[in-house]
């Protein structure tokens, strides 16, 4: 490189003023300047023309070839030099040029006075000139010296005398003093320079301060300011483009460029409090750019940018943890907004992803691989599921479905048989009605479905007409219709056989029934036919007269909710179990379009439903929230359009909304009541809620509701009725009955009564009742009380006609002799009890005397019933037990004329059965302090000396009976200290008495020999004892879930072992002769050879079962879940 591309390296860099670059240029092209490279640079040094740093870096770019051209000059130095220069000036940043700002290097000569041995004109530079020229009058040296000596002649030139000598002398000696004198006026040191710098910097005026900065650094490279300078002219580049707050991009680098410049000057401390704001700051906007992007690509590449800038955040070289700490809230909110940022560009690229797979399985036709798609997507992404473009593309795939939904022409003939039951069956329902209000012929009768049962009630008297078991499904309540004969018609799901069954509402015939394969929902009723829906997404169209099918159609989803329907329009709603809506003709079931609502799997459980042309769906999108998707539609029904955006309501929606007019009632299961209100004309927002009440209740309840005269009922924990006041956008309570209890189906309102169906709080079975509605209260009509189970066995009782059978609430009624096949209600007991305040709730009972029987109240109860007979009538009473309530560790037992009560404070309590006195003192054996016992079921033993034998389930048994002195108390006439505990119930049998035990894991019998209870070689079962060891006919009986029914003899072998395939024992094992009978919970009953332990017969009754078994005059009794007993004629068995 030769010295003049050298100059233009200079210039290139701006390192010089253009003046001084024009001398230089101007002595290079007189051929003046004669010097090399080096040389140059250290004469400029010399001059202070160039900093050190500078000069290595202009011979480091020489030495490598770099040019003026190819300069690696900073591009931001040029922005910001550039943006000082063409910002408007202020006027504080107007800097009046001083006098030597522009001038040529100190003692640069001009062209006239340039010296041939001194080509810059600087005299003396060593490596530049060591001559000193003649005909300099001020030059310095030995040539000076030699001819101040020389010899004096005479003057050639008058003008030359020592007067003008001397004056001229003169005249130079003042223009030194002067021009030293100027000089020292003039000096600067640069501290003022700097000091108005630092003014500028610190009132944030960052343009000036960085031309201030600048020029100080030019002028004073040496000063020992300069080094804060360049780190304060850097910081005010960057604090200039982070105040201005858009071009985080470029503050980023210019950043990334200015750092290392400056990061290892001695002055660099005074950059780090303001890179702690400024390094954030800067990651904060692009992050925030990035939160704003639009596309995936940019929102990557911001985000890419603002992980750079953390990685600065990060660097203690520039924010130490001293710094850091004070912005450490903001880091984490900034790291966490880019972590958020990450998540939506992987959402969006999974998006696209998945948009593209949707669009391939929409074009196969492949709806369900649509579906999943989105599910996996939505799963992995929650916000998603709104998504527009998503949704789109899932609707596009939707409507393709219609074509998919497929014509069936395989249709099943009606059945007008009924098989329910067998032809050896008999039944008694058990039934409360009060008052007895005399039948109504052409009363109306209203099924009401409780707990798997349907009953017939006659409107007008309460009268239970029939009931039927079609198995659990409480949103399967009956629809009717009225034949043109004037029949009653109600259709039912029976959900055990999968069959819809037409039933004569009155008389409980059945008129035909068809089978399914699948689960059918609620069906919906026309004119002349009915429709009814299958999970398995088969819908039926079938005659209502004949029960024959006319339509059938098979969609390619399954269904989740019973079909929907409004009045206005003609078209029926599938809801598909995700995703779609199917619109169906109700003439021939075609499919005219999808509706895809977009719900996820089972979200959706109530029929649709609407007014005015407009369809709400409730979809349960969350535990604790719904949606309400709101569309209108055309004529026949189709044409959906999305009216406005989902509605987001607390609560799930459990219960098929009323429509009253134009408005939509739903309860959700918080005890809200929500009223939507439909305004046509309104455009925007056709729906709106007009009133709503506040929850009131923090446990999941259902509500059922009626509007009649513009009254809202609700009936869910209590019955309340509203005044709806919408143009006030409020429901008014204006009156509460039956607080406390619990609805369980939607009120009948028929004229002025109201019938409605609850279960009393603390009580078994329901309460169906009818009230007269008046102006501000209820008037009471009738009260029906069915499915209230029996408690025990049926008994006999000397002086009773036949045997009894006690309800829980304490109603005694006989039992009747029924022919097979027969059935009959019961709805006057023989005796009951009065109820003043809550209904009374008993649980087993057992014989007290020939003449009394005992049934016992729920634990921490102290209140007994003894039923009894009186002058040849059957009497009930409640016995008060002069005992603590307190909790009890099994059910009591009687013994002679006691009742004892074990307690789980160790107490075994002692009662007199029939006065409740508590003569006898309790036994309590030694505990301590907080010890608690889990007191066996006592084991009554006979013999001279009655007693009863008790564990203490851990490793002790005891034998009590009462001694007189000094006082009746309860003792203990044996203890016997276990190896092994005993669990559960004892048994005795004879001289012999049965536990259960866990050894290893596995249950044992333990066998113990009376009355010294002498422990007996024990039997080793199989499985689990599932039926704890009770004592029949002289032997002990028990079960395990695998050797089933066990029969062991007094003698302490097995007799047999009789296996129950899996069945869970309901009652029994009870004496039938020679067999024994047995119910399970499932509807078996099972009669068993009592020798040799083979089954003999059973019977499905097709109904669950409970604890009741009793044999009376040739008939088996096996009792029901709801209080009917299922009577089993056994004559012609062998006896």
């Amino acid at each position: 490189m030769n010295i003049s591309d050298f100059i233009d390296l200079i210039e290139a860099h701006d390192y010089m003023a253009d003046n001084q670059i024009a001398a230089i240029r101007r002595q290079l092209n007189r051929g003046q300047l004669d010097v090399s490279i080096e040389e140059l640079v250290g004469f400029l040094i010399d001059r202070q023309r160039l900093t050190k740093y500078q000069a290595k870096r202009l011979l480091a770019e020489a030495r490598s070839g770099v040019t003026a051209e190819t300069a690696p000059v900073s591009e931001s130095r040029r922005r910001a030099q550039q943006k000082w220069v063409n910002a408007a000036p202020v006027k504080e940043e107007i800097v009046e040029p001083e006098a030597d700002d522009l001038v040529a290097l100190d003692g640069m000569p001009s062209d006239e006075d340039a010296g041939a041995d001194d080509p810059l004109g600087l005299g003396g530079v060593d490596g530049f000139s060591s001559e000193i020229d003649e005909s300099d009058p001020f030059a310095t040296g030995s040539k000076g010296n030699a001819s101040a000596h020389k010899k004096k002649t005479s003057r050639a030139n008058p003008w030359d005398s020592p007067l003008l000598l001397f004056g001229g002398g003169s005249l130079i000696l003042l223009v030194l003093v002067g021009g030293l004198l100027y000089f020292w006026l003039a000096f600067d040191s640069g501290d003022d320079m700097f000091q108005a710098a630092e003014k500028s910097y610190r009132s944030g005026s960052y343009v000036q301060a960085g031309t201030e900065y600048d020029k100080f650094i030019r002028r004073f490279p040496d000063h020992p300011s300069t080094p804060l300078a360049e780190v304060r002219l850097a910081m005010a580049v960057l604090w200039n483009m982070v105040e201005g707050g858009s071009d985080w991009e470029m503050a980023l680098q210019t950043t990334q460029e200015y750092l290392p410049e400056i990061d290892e000057s001695p002055a660099f401390d005074q950059a780090r409090p303001e890179l702690a704001t400024i390094l954030p700051e800067i990651a904060s906007g692009l992050t925030a750019r990035a939160q704003q992007s639009g596309s995936v690509e940019e929102k990557q590449r911001q985000s890419d940018l603002a992980s750079a800038a953390m990685e600065l955040v990060n660097d203690p070289t520039y924010l130490p943890t001293s710094l850091r700490e004070a912005q450490q809230s903001r880091i984490e909110t900034i790291e966490m907004s880019l972590v958020r940022v990450r998540r939506e560009i992987d959402r969006d690229q999974a998006k696209n992803e998945t948009l593209a797979k949707i669009q391939l399985s929409t074009a196969e036709g492949k709806f369900q691989e649509v579906y999943q798609l989105r599910r996996s997507l939505v799963d992995a992404y929650p916000g998603l599921r709104a998504d527009e473009r998503l949704s789109l593309a899932v609707s596009e795939a939707a409507t393709k479905l219609v074509d998919q939904v497929i014509p069936l022409d395989n249709f099943p003939a009606p059945i007008t048989d009924d098989e329910s039951g067998m032809k050896l069956l008999s039944e008694v329902t058990l039934v409360q009605r009060e008052p007895v209000l005399p039948a109504s012929a052409g009363s109306e009768t209203a099924v009401f479905r409780l707990d798997g049962t349907a009953y017939a009630i006659e409107v007008d008297s309460g009268k239970l007409l029939w009931r039927r078991y079609v198995g659990i499904d409480e949103n399967a309540q009956a629809v009717s219709w009225v034949t043109d004969n004037e029949r009653s018609v109600a259709a039912l799901i029976d959900t055990r056989e999968n069959q819809l069954l037409a039933i004569d509402q009155r008389t409980g015939e059945v008129l035909w029934r068809q089978k399914f394969d699948s689960h059918l929902f609620r069906p919906k009723v026309f004119e002349n036919s009915v429709i009814v829906a299958e999970r398995s997404g088969k819908v039926w169209k079938i005659a209502r007269e004949t029960g024959e099918v006319i339509a059938a159609v098979q969609l390619p989803q399954e269904i989740s909710a019973p079909l929907g329907m409004l009045e206005e329009v003609a078209g029926v709603y599938a809801v598909a179990e995700h995703s779609n809506v199917y619109v169906l003709s109700p003439d021939n079931l075609i499919c005219g379009e999808v509706i895809p609502v977009g719900h996820e799997v089972g979200t959706i459980s109530v029929e649709p439903t609407g007014t005015l042309r407009h369809l709400f769906l409730f979809e349960n999108a969350g535990l604790e929230y719904s949606f309400l998707h709101l569309y209108s539609v055309d004529a026949s029904g189709g044409s959906a359009k999305l009216t406005q955006d989902v509605v987001r309501q607390a609560g799930q929606v459990l219960v098929t909304p009323i429509i009253a007019d134009s408005r939509v009632v739903a309860t959700n299961d918080r005890g809200e009541v929500l009223v939507y209100e439909v305004n046509t004309a309104a455009k925007d927002v056709p729906v709106r809620l007009v009133a709503a009440t506040k929850a009131d209740s923090s446990e999941p309840i259902l509500g059922y509701a009626a509007v009649s005269r513009g009254d809202l009922w609700v009936c869910d924990r209590r019955m309340t009725r509203y005044v709806m006041q919408l143009s006030r956008g409020s429901v008014v309570r204006k009156m509460v009955d039956h607080d406390g209890d619990t609805f369980v189906s939607n009120p009948l309102i028929r004229g002025d009564k109201i019938i409605h169906a609850r279960r009393n709080a603390g009580a078994d079975g329901f309460v169906i009742e009818a009230q007269r509605i008046q102006a501000n209260k209820l008037e009471d009509i009738w009260q029906t009380t069915i499915g209230t189970p029996t408690v025990g066995q049926a008994f006999t009782l000397k002086e009773a006609g036949a045997p009894l059978v006690v309800t829980s609430r304490g109603a005694v009624y006989p039992l009747p002799k029924l022919g097979m096949g027969s059935a009959q209600v019961l709805d006057q007991p023989q005796s009951k009890l009065d109820v003043t305040t809550k209904p009374y709730h008993f649980s087993s009972g057992e014989k007290l005397d020939d003449s009394n029987h005992v049934f016992f109240p729920p634990d921490e109860e102290n209140r007994s019933l003894v039923v009894g007979t009186r002058g040849g009538k059957v009497v009930s009473r409640v016995v008060a037990w002069e005992i603590p309530a307190t909790a009890r560790s099994t059910r009591p037992r009687v013994w002679n004329d006691y009742v004892l009560v074990p307690t789980k404070i160790g107490q075994i309590l002692v009662v007199d059965a029939k006065s409740g006195a508590a003569d006898v003192q309790p036994y309590q054996p030694e505990l301590a302090f907080g010890e608690t016992i889990d007191w066996s079921y006592p084991a009554v033993v006979g013999g001279s000396t009655p007693s009863v034998i008790v564990s203490d389930q851990r490793s002790r048994l005891f034998r009590l009976a009462v001694e007189t002195s000094p006082e009746p108390h309860l003792t203990a006439l044996d203890q016997v200290k276990l190896t092994e505990a005993l669990s559960g119930q004892l048994a005795v049998a004879g001289l012999m008495l049965v536990g259960v035990s866990n050894q290893a894991e596995q249950d044992v019998l333990r066998l113990f020999q009376l009355p010294e209870l002498a422990e007996q070689e024990p039997i080793v079962v199989s499985g689990d004892v599932v039926l704890p060891p009770q004592s029949v006919s002289g032997r002990v009986y028990c079960a395990t879930t695998e050797d089933g029914l066990i029969a062991i003899r007094d003698d302490f072998s097995v007799a047999w072992k009789c296996p129950l395939e899996v069945q869970t024992i309901a009652c029994g094992p009870v004496a039938v002769n020679n067999m024994l009978a047995l119910s399970f919970t499932q509807g078996q009953v099972w009669l068993i050879d009592e020798a040799t332990g083979e089954l003999v017969t059973e019977f499905d009754v097709g109904e669950p079962l409970v604890d009741g078994l009793s044999y009376f005059d040739g008939q088996l009794w096996v009792h029901g879940y709801d209080g009917t007993l299922h009577g089993i004629a056994l004559e012609g068995l062998a006896k």
